[in-house]
């Protein structure tokens, strides 16, 4: 993997573990409208952050296991593109477009909750 020495260019994404202590980073990828993939724990604003990653930021365990596969998919792409592998729709995106955010809850979530017809209703009772 390149270095920031030899970066000649910005980055197609920037990686962040803990956004809190991070937030430096956080500003300058924001300020230069660079896309976000964070690790984002319960004392974190996901507002901002194009791809959150919900886990601890302070366990080394999980850290690990994002990390690990992060850097493991990287890995074979790379080596994908050395081989010079047919392009598939994953090789086929460019490195400074990602696929899009993930969809709002509200767009998720439907709250319909069908309530059966024979139940008699509720009645309101005086008091005594």
């Amino acid at each position: 993997l390149a270095g920031i020495r030899d970066m000649n260019k910005l980055p197609g994404a920037v990686f962040i573990v803990d956004t809190v202590k991070e937030r430096i980073c956080l500003a300058e990828a924001l300020r230069l409208k660079i896309p976000l993939i964070a690790m984002v724990d319960t004392n974190c604003d996901p507002d901002g952050i194009d791809y959150p990653i919900p886990g601890n930021d302070d366990g080394m365990r999980s850290i690990r296991l994002i990390t690990d596969s992060i850097v493991a998919a990287i890995l074979e792409g790379m080596s994908l593109r050395e081989k010079g592998a047919p392009a598939t729709a994953a090789t086929t995106t460019p490195t400074n477009q990602l696929p899009s955010p993930m969809p709002t809850l509200e767009s998720v979530v439907t709250l319909e909750v069908p309530l059966p017809s024979d139940l008699p209703l509720p009645t309101v009772q005086e008091p005594i």
